[in-house]
């Protein structure tokens, strides 16, 4: 499989297949004079990492917690990302953090509206119940993002959390499609069922956050499971791909 370069987006760890691909996966691509539109997360890692990565044209995101949004804007402006990836994200925080990302830019001297928004959804299941709607809340956002993991680990305590998050991505991928009685059953990008997490509350929060992305005009991406492996990057961008997502967050 072909990854298309806006579809797949790398959190520190990354780094190494950030460079692969860089090098490999589009040999014909001159990353010398432009921004390729490869987005690598730093979360709370070192800022000199963002200087080294500079010269490659990759965008840069970084993770921000909804409690500690208007603190967030000092360091950011350390960083002055590309986009920042909001956790816990809820229509009031995007909001939020817009403001803060307002006051950050213009501090720092740069252009209003260059720094993007990507709000991850799943800590909250009260976003998926049907009264968020992201539509019109900012210019700068640009993505809902899916977290399975985290509404697993609300629906399912934090001991099967820590146990699914041992086993995913390593000797199973994501399914899109599950054949039942030579029928196939639509369960979106998720693995296989297990007995302690219900399987209908997670299709239905992506479910959601497609439907909320395509109202508000935004691109969808999926949170892949922690513990993925190199290996079972392709079936799992395929599977988010067949269910209806842009693309990975790893």
């Amino acid at each position: 499989m072909v990854y298309d370069w806006f579809t797949m987006f790398l959190q520190g760890r990354g780094l190494p297949v950030l460079r692969r691909w860089l090098q490999g996966c589009r040999p014909e691509a001159d990353t010398s004079d432009k921004r390729a539109p490869l987005i690598l997360s730093l979360a709370a890692m070192e800022t000199g990492l963002a200087a080294e990565l500079a010269p490659t044209g990759c965008a840069i995101i970084i993770e921000a917690k909804v409690e500690a949004i208007e603190q967030a804007s000092t360091a950011l402006a350390a960083y002055l990302p590309d986009a920042v990836l909001l956790a816990h994200a809820t229509p009031v925080a995007v909001q939020r953090l817009h403001v803060a990302l307002g006051v950050m830019e213009a501090e720092a001297g740069v252009a209003q509206g260059r720094t993007a928004i990507l709000a991850q959804l799943g800590a909250d299941p009260a976003v998926f119940l049907g009264g968020a709607r992201f539509k019109d809340l900012s210019t700068r956002l640009v993505a809902l993002v899916f977290d399975g993991a985290q509404l697993r680990q609300r629906l399912s305590g934090p001991a099967v959390a820590r146990q699914e998050e041992e086993k995913c991505g390593h000797d199973k991928g994501l399914e899109a499609l599950v054949r039942s009685d030579s029928r196939q059953s639509w369960r979106g990008s998720l693995p296989a069922p297990d007995r302690e997490t219900p399987l209908f509350p997670i299709a239905f929060a992506e479910a959601q956050t497609l439907l909320m992305a395509a109202d508000a005009g935004l691109a969808a991406l999926l949170q892949a499971p922690p513990g993925s492996d190199d290996g079972a990057l392709a079936a799992q961008a395929e599977a988010a791909c067949l269910a209806g997502f842009r693309g990975l967050v790893l």
